[in-house]
């Protein structure tokens, strides 16, 4: 998963009726920025290291997490971790695209990771051979042994195999398959504030560290969750349209 590919500034030139010759350099229209937002290489790492880039603003997907790949145009399991960039509440651009004027600003452009460095939207060639490189993972950049025990049991207890495991075991199983996804979704629910409270890890860092809450990503798999006042959790279908 990676940052939106396409002729994306060529097709508003169309759009507009101008003629004009293939542009070979950035004209900053944010078009890029407004689609997505970066995955995070091994080159990158440095970036977080040297506290250029803050906690908050990235999130990591785990692997076997359903996911839309902007490159090849279809939804699946991930093959590997990737840590991403945030998106902007609301939409899908980059959490560092800024608006002045009307003018699209990169707040971290001196300092932008390698994905954006190589996107040119006339261009995606080297944008191909960066994305083929090896990406960064949460292994790569944590380093304290208290955090990285949580992390180890928490992917042990619900990696996303575990989850389809369970999904597929409904179907024998029934009651007791449905109870054990649950309490699967109820240890990705407590480790977050048990890490905040244990270790004094902020609640903004948690999808870094935990990746994307599974209360949340159950729906890619046509459930939804519900917390019912007592505090219990309670699985049901998810409805269509």
């Amino acid at each position: 998963m990676g940052v939106q590919t396409g002729n994306v500034c060529g097709s508003i030139e169309v759009e507009r009726g101008v003629m004009e010759e293939e542009r070979t350099e950035c004209i900053k229209c944010g078009e890029c920025c407004r689609k997505a937002s970066p995955t995070l290489h091994l080159s990158d790492v440095r970036m977080i290291e040297s506290g250029l880039m803050p906690l908050k603003d990235l999130y990591t997907i785990r692997i076997g997490e359903p996911v839309y790949d902007n490159l090849n145009g279809r939804i699946g399991p991930s093959p590997t971790e990737m840590i991403k960039i945030r998106e902007r509440p609301g939409d899908e651009g980059c959490v560092f695209l800024h608006f002045d004027d009307k003018v699209a600003t990169c707040l971290i452009y001196e300092e932008r990771p390698c994905q954006c460095r190589a996107m040119k939207c006339w261009d995606d060639s080297e944008f191909k051979e960066i994305y083929a490189q090896p990406r960064a993972s949460r292994w790569d950049m944590v380093r304290d042994e208290k955090t990285l025990l949580l992390m180890d049991e928490h992917e042990s207890r619900c990696g996303y195999e575990m989850v389809k495991e369970l999904l597929r075991a409904i179907g024998e199983k029934g009651e007791s398959a449905v109870q054990n996804l649950l309490e699967l979704i109820r240890f990705d629910y407590h480790i977050r504030p048990f890490t905040n409270q244990r270790l004094g890890v902020p609640f903004a860092e948690m999808e870094f560290y935990f990746g994307r809450p599974l209360s949340d990503t159950i729906e890619a798999f046509g459930l939804q969750l519900t917390r019912r006042m007592d505090g219990s959790f309670f699985l049901t279908t998810l409805k269509q349209g």
